[in-house]
């Protein structure tokens, strides 16, 4: 009684009280008082203040959506936006200021992302009139378009508007990018709105131009071009940021220089320890000592990024119990479910089928993850050895001549070639010459040296297989799998010392490559098992980089034809 005589005095006070609550922090304070006041809305006369009714209605459902209560603050958000609308309705006039119908649109928007109900999200965002729509509006609305409805002409318009609104905002610039627009189109469009009528736009600045010539040559996949473009700033004394350390590692992953691409990704890490862009791709070109401790640190800094649940699923696949194995399929839903477009979490799957001899499913997998990047050299590779698994030498060769359309590394095209008629006798001597050629053009890529030493290695020639391999530690950086391989040929050859050298450094890159660790063991007086599948039956070999033991067997195992089962992992 003593509320209904003391007016909406009181209702305005404590609503106050509210808000400063809200804005001071107190979540849980806010949720509580909230509840009380919607419980007595008559009783203090909010009905007839909607004002007051519309602030409470909106500091709880904030609080609700602080709280992780998505779908509870989403009915909130819904009742804010029914009394606003009867405001509207009834022309009702306050000098209070009160939550706009496109700010309270917006947070249902991230109540439905929450939710993951991805279209109602666009929904919401649609029915916010255009000439109200802010940059933060567009783009996300243009995100949402391209990522989740794969329709990148409506993402475009919304890039483009965002660019006239804005004409630093990065990210449509980069939105435009991938979808195929030009550099050039792109700087044209940042003229039409000057910032102070100075007429400065995002390619003012010639630092910021050469960096948006490399996102656009890494948006368009020419990996060749985005490194050269890096290379041109580096040598302008341009300051690399972590992010850029990855981008340019990520390339050189992309054209198969993994040592280089890791030591730009450890560079990155020294900078920023909590840097996640491409991390996803550090773990599975990490050896299992680095991945296990890279994964456990991601995950404390994120657990809404797909980058750190792939580098558990590397972690889990590597480890010798099949059931960790399988565990490693629920880090893969958890980073698809956080990104279906994760082309690192569709590879490892692909690979993990493959590791329990599925190959129709492997083959399905890499088939998914080349259509969502066709420039991801290391899935052709992996997929032509499926084809090989299964005898389709045709598909194999097939797959090979697809890869030209999108990789652009003449040396990658070649290796391709090569390993795909690798497994036919009638072939095999076609395959020698066409590495040979991948070797002489690209002295960094170490994958065709390993396949012609494997070809040399199946005809007996060991020599020329360990000559082969001694000349690529000569110029470039190698992997512990070479060293490792290397080791084996020239114990095989009576160079024990030599061998036991390159077992030194293959550990010293790989401390848990148990191959090099039983070669150095063995020493001088082992007599190692021949064929190149029959060494070291307690150790492990490779698979699209899963470990796979002796004691699984996969069809063509044992079948002289079939080189080596090193899927894109030599080194991994």
């Amino acid at each position: 009684q003593s509320y209904k005589m003391a007016g909406s005095d009181v209702a305005a006070e404590l609503v106050q009280e509210l808000v400063s609550l809200w804005q001071i922090g107190l979540g849980s304070s806010t949720m509580i008082l909230a509840d009380l006041l919607l419980a007595n809305v008559s009783t203090l006369g909010l009905r007839g203040r909607p004002e007051l009714h519309l602030s409470v209605l909106f500091c709880y459902a904030d609080s609700l959506f602080e709280d992780v209560q998505y779908r509870r603050a989403l009915h909130y958000y819904r009742e804010c936006s029914k009394v606003l609308s009867e405001m509207h309705h009834s022309n009702y006039v306050t000098e209070k200021e009160v939550p706009s119908d496109p700010d309270i649109k917006w947070r249902m928007h991230r109540c439905y992302m929450k939710l993951r109900d991805y279209q109602g999200a666009i929904d919401m965002l649609c029915t916010i009139p255009v000439n109200q729509r802010s940059v933060k509006v567009v783009t996300t609305l243009a995100a949402l378009y391209q990522n989740y409805k794969n329709d990148n002409k409506s993402a475009a318009l919304c890039y483009r508007q965002a660019l006239r609104m804005c004409p630093f905002a990065v990210e449509a610039v980069l939105g435009l990018l991938s979808t195929g627009m030009s550099l050039e189109e792109v700087s044209s469009l940042s003229h039409l709105k000057p910032i102070s009528g100075q007429g400065k736009d995002i390619t003012s600045c010639s630092w910021l131009q050469g960096w948006l010539e490399a996102q656009s040559r890494l948006a368009g996949k020419d990996h060749i071009g985005a490194v050269m473009s890096f290379q041109k700033m580096r040598k302008e004394n341009f300051n690399f940021s972590p992010d850029m350390n990855c981008d340019l590692a990520l390339c050189m992953t992309r054209l198969g220089r993994r040592a280089g691409a890791e030591e730009l990704f450890s560079t990155a890490r020294i900078q920023d320890q909590y840097t996640l862009r491409h991390m996803d791709t550090f773990a599975r070109i990490s050896d299992s000592t680095k991945v296990q401790r890279l994964s456990s640190e991601l995950l404390c800094v994120s657990t809404i990024h797909p980058e750190p649940w792939v580098a558990k699923g590397w972690s889990i696949s590597r480890n010798r119990e099949l059931a960790d194995r399988n565990h490693a399929h629920s880090f893969i839903a958890k980073a698809q479910s956080l990104c279906f477009k994760s082309t690192e979490a569709n590879f490892l799957q692909a690979s993990l089928c493959f590791a329990k001899h599925d190959t129709k499913q492997a083959i399905r997998k890499y088939a998914e993850t080349i259509h969502l990047d066709p420039a991801f050299f290391e899935v052709y590779e992996a997929l032509i050895r499926c084809y090989q698994v299964t005898k389709s030498d045709t598909e194999a060769i097939e797959i090979a001549r697809m890869a030209k359309q999108y990789i652009k590394q003449p040396a990658q095209q070649l290796y391709l070639e090569g390993i795909a008629q690798s497994s036919g006798p009638s072939t095999i001597q076609r395959a020698k010459v066409t590495l040979l050629k991948a070797v002489d053009l690209d002295c960094q890529f170490s994958d065709a040296p390993l396949a012609l030493a494997d070809i040399y290695e199946r005809e007996g020639n060991m020599e020329k297989a360990a000559e082969v391999l001694l000349k690529c530690t000569e110029r470039t950086h190698c992997t512990a799998g070479l060293h490792t391989k290397l080791g084996v040929l020239l114990q095989r050859l009576k160079r024990y010392g030599d061998a036991m050298e390159h077992f030194r450094l293959a550990l010293s890159k790989d401390p848990t490559c148990e191959k090099a660790r039983v070669g150095l063991q063995c020493g001088q007086c082992a007599e190692l098992p021949r064929g190149p599948l029959e060494l070291f039956k307690d150790s492990e070999a490779v698979v699209g980089g899963v470990a796979l033991h002796a004691d699984e067997e996969i069809d063509g195992d044992n079948d002289d034809s079939f080189p080596c089962m090193d899927i894109g992992n030599q080194g991994y």
